[in-house]
């Protein structure tokens, strides 16, 4: 219907009045172009008319009648004798297109598995308008709240983790724009004190319900302990509980791996048994909330931060989750590359935004102890702690599987790591997927058996998490016992049937499904426990691998 969608503009006003001439702008111009839309159904009235009176011999040419006046005239008598259906149906077409689509359709937007942003359309994406939006949030009060980020408590606070994540992590808090910086103790039991290192990213090119500070706080942690952290803000204290991984195997470590996630029931159900399980950390491996990088599409990313904080009510004490990126965070279509090199922040996909997960190097190689600017985050990650390392890697969103840099990504830092790490690897798009593939993606597939499988192989990787297809899938043990985890299936509408492909050829796949799942794994002292388990908990497979010396 002509419909524009317009982002902010790139001036330097003030985010009030730059906020408000956008809408006004967006709602006029919708205004006028379903107003157009109304003309030309009063065009094709008008010409139903002609021709049903010329059929019954009460048309009246024009060129036999006096004057426009009169022809009209016995139009609308001839209409209102003969048509009344008709009119009726340009007067609702005058209200629906002058007075409700405009409304309905203001700031409209498309985001995919988000059951409670608006209509579903073809079943995995969601129509969604401000209108619709507001309607369906308001009941939902504490959704609400986090949306406005009011003041009052903090919007969403949860943990993220940089390189060194045994000693290090980044406390997240996003809070409205229109009150101080929120101060920060942490108390370990013994000794309370302030923190001191933080920076404040202002999230100001999304709507303005959505405009937010995000401040990012340093954390300096011992492994195995529990912390208690205060934050007062707006005159608020709030106190969240925060455990570190475990040093060692003296006592089992759990943590959990899945990913296509949205914002779905399927999906808050699974995370309120993920907060059960107490997990030491949460990797997502991608397709987080389906936002396809749209900066009005930060209310999922509202809604996904809400449910880990109820799943982590669940388990007592907020756990940190490992982010790899996936073709719905940096754009719609299955293999979205997308490249950033600094610029206006809404260039920028959210995901990059939102999750701050790497410590940024100076000119001399050198870590630097805060957060990197958004341009500056990456998505290659290394996070070790305790006796694990988790390798976060990308499958052709901002790098290849062949790119040299990735590949010496991993080769390097696993040759710098102490003896006896038990690794882990996490990204999108499967090396052996349990289904389905189209050329594109075939192409990356051949790049990444020939350059990443062997690296996993050779370095013992004990398993690799693989998602993007939306299934459960094991692969049977390769060389050094690797085994490959998949495919991406935490809450997202399933496809109905499995394209079985020469990909995964049968001798390599142990067991697949089509179900939503999670992968809870559990380590002790000599053995990997890996088991995919339902919102219900129920069991759906089960491995069990011993840990190679």
């Amino acid at each position: 219907f002509f419909l524009m969608i317009r982002r902010p503009p790139r001036s330097t006003q003030s985010r009030s009045s730059a906020a408000s001439d956008v809408y006004k702008r967006q709602l006029i111009h919708n205004a006028l172009s379903s107003f157009l839309v109304f003309l030309s159904l009063i065009a094709f009235g008008i010409y139903e008319l002609l021709l049903s009176s010329k059929e019954d011999n009460s048309y009246i040419p024009l060129e036999n009648n006096p004057g426009i006046g009169l022809t009209l005239k016995a139009l609308l008598e001839h209409g209102w004798r003969k048509r009344k259906p008709l009119l009726g149906f340009l007067a609702a077409s005058f209200v629906v297109c002058c007075l409700i689509l405009p409304v309905e359709t203001f700031d409209l937007r498309i985001c995919g598995h988000n059951e409670r942003f608006g209509s579903d359309l073809l079943a995995k994406y969601s129509v969604t308008s401000r209108s619709t939006r507001l309607s369906k949030f308001y009941p939902d009060r504490d959704l609400f709240n986090s949306i406005l980020c009011g003041g009052g408590a903090p919007c969403h606070v949860y943990v993220t983790l940089p390189q060194l994540a045994g000693k290090y992590a980044f406390l997240n808090v996003h809070t409205t724009l229109d009150f101080a910086k929120p101060t920060v103790t942490v108390d370990d039991g013994t000794t309370s004190s302030p923190v001191t290192i933080s920076k404040t990213f202002r999230l100001e090119h999304v709507e303005p319900a959505a405009r937010r500070a995000h401040h990012v706080y340093l954390l300096t942690l011992d492994e195995g302990k529990t912390y208690n952290i205060q934050i007062n803000y707006g005159g608020v204290r709030v106190t969240k509980v925060y455990k570190t991984p475990p040093k060692d195997l003296s006592e089992n470590i759990i943590f959990v791996a899945g990913g296509d996630v949205g914002n779905t029931q399927a999906s808050s159900s699974l995370f309120q048994t993920v907060g059960k399980r107490a997990p030491s950390v949460v990797l997502i491996g991608g397709d987080i909330t389906y936002d396809n990088a749209m900066p009005s599409c930060i209310y999922t990313f509202d809604e996904f931060l809400l449910t880990v904080q109820q799943a982590q009510a669940k388990a007592g004490f907020m756990f940190p989750i490992i982010l790899a990126v996936g073709n719905h965070d940096v754009g719609v279509n299955a293999l979205a590359e997308k490249a950033f090199k600094g610029g206006n922040p809404e260039d920028i996909p959210l995901y990059f935004h939102i999750f701050p997960q790497n410590f940024p190097l100076n000119e001399g190689g050198v870590y630097l102890l805060e957060p990197a600017e958004p341009s500056k985050r990456t998505t290659l990650l290394y996070h070790s702690f305790g006796p694990l390392s988790f390798f976060t890697l990308d499958m052709g969103y901002l790098y290849t599987p062949a790119d040299p840099i990735q590949t010496s990504f991993i080769q390097n830092t696993a040759n710098s790591e102490s003896p006896g790490k038990v690794r882990f690897a996490q990204y999108h798009n499967p090396i052996y997927p349990s289904c389905g593939r189209t050329k594109k993606e075939g192409s990356l597939i051949d790049q990444a058996k020939q350059n990443l499988l062997p690296l996993f192989t050779q370095n013992r990787f004990a398993a690799v998490f693989e998602n993007h297809f939306h299934y459960l899938k094991r692969t049977k043990p390769f060389e050094n016992g690797t085994v490959l985890l998949g495919d991406g299936a935490w809450g997202v509408h399933l496809p109905h049937k499995c394209r079985i492909n020469n990909d995964s050829p049968p001798e390599n796949i142990a067991h697949y499904d089509s179900v939503n799942h999670v992968w809870v794994i559990t380590l002790n002292r000599t053995h990997v426990v890996y088991e995919a388990i339902t919102a219900d908990s129920e069991l759906l497979d089960r491995y069990v691998q011993p840990i190679s010396p």
